[in-house]
């Protein structure tokens, strides 16, 4: 008999929840459900279910460490990098929530820090006093965003792709090649009006340095590969931030194709795209 698990991941974005709901068992997992809530109903929603659940965590509250490790034949690579994560740490480590994350290279981890009190401005809102037993895992939405595309997308063609999922304030970037998360980050956009043109050729702008800058460390002694395409979401297919991101990066500029067999139904989204819950479906995935 094959056991079965509910996981809910929840993302926050432009004062709405996205959630998604994934049936996960041994062979696969389903998308059985997508849906939007304000913060009341989400409430009542948790407490009434109580399945496993799975916050995103905004980029700006998570501090992002390039890893190279040394004795990783010795030693478990993962304890190597939380090791490295606590040693750079001023304050004290009870404050702290460390996770790691593997790239494909034994010798190279990401290393990721946040504080509790950023968990618990997320979760406090949500979690009635009746869902105190409940506890809740959290995910960098740019984690999710890399995590959901190797999941539940088609996966472009020609190497290196860069995943930008916009949210109010935060852009989440995930680099993807050949199935791994070789790095993550998020750029502030709140100070820029994407409603002018001259708000996003500086979005335009800024992504690209951003983008430039980590990809100038991402293969540290081999050959440099270039970006192939740039996944948007986060914004509606007419939006005119893809035409001014193609012209920025000469490159191909489309949203994320999510592979509807992982959808157990076609789902009935009104005002949203379904790429516009790809992180909500990633935070599901180990």
């Amino acid at each position: 008999m094959t056991s079965q698990q509910i996981i809910t991941g929840i993302d926050c974005r432009f004062g709405r929840y996205y959630v998604a709901q994934v049936k996960r068992d041994s062979s696969e997992r389903k998308v059985t459900a997508l849906m939007t809530a304000g913060e009341s109903s989400l409430r009542e929603k948790l407490a009434l279910e109580g399945t496993d659940v799975v916050f995103a965590v905004p980029d700006n509250r998570v501090v992002v460490k390039n890893l190279r490790l040394r004795d990783t034949a010795r030693w478990d690579a993962d304890l190597l990098a939380q090791f490295e994560l606590s040693q750079s740490l001023l304050d004290d480590e009870a404050e702290f929530c460390f996770a790691t994350l593997s790239t494909g290279s034994r010798d190279h981890r990401l290393g990721l820090v946040t504080r509790q009190r950023n968990l618990a401005e997320i979760t406090d809102p949500l979690l009635p006093s009746s869902a105190a037993a409940m506890l809740p895992k959290y995910k960098m939405r740019a984690v999710a965003l890399g995590k959901g595309y190797i999941a539940f997308c088609h996966a472009e063609q020609g190497g290196l792709v860069c995943l930008v999922d916009f949210r109010n304030d935060v852009a989440s970037i995930s680099f993807v090649l050949e199935g791994n998360i070789l790095d993550v980050a998020g750029l502030a956009i709140g100070q820029f009006n994407p409603d002018t043109e001259c708000g996003l050729k500086t979005i335009a702008a800024e992504l690209k340095t951003v983008v430039n800058f980590r990809m100038a460390s991402l293969l540290e002694g081999e050959e440099k590969l270039p970006l192939s395409t740039l996944l948007i979401s986060g914004c509606t297919g007419n939006s005119p931030i893809r035409t001014v991101l193609e012209h920025h990066f000469q490159i191909p500029v489309m949203p994320p194709r999510i592979n509807k067999r992982w959808l157990a139904e076609s789902p009935a989204l009104t005002g949203t795209a379904l790429e516009d819950y790809l992180i909500a479906m990633g935070l599901t995935v180990n």
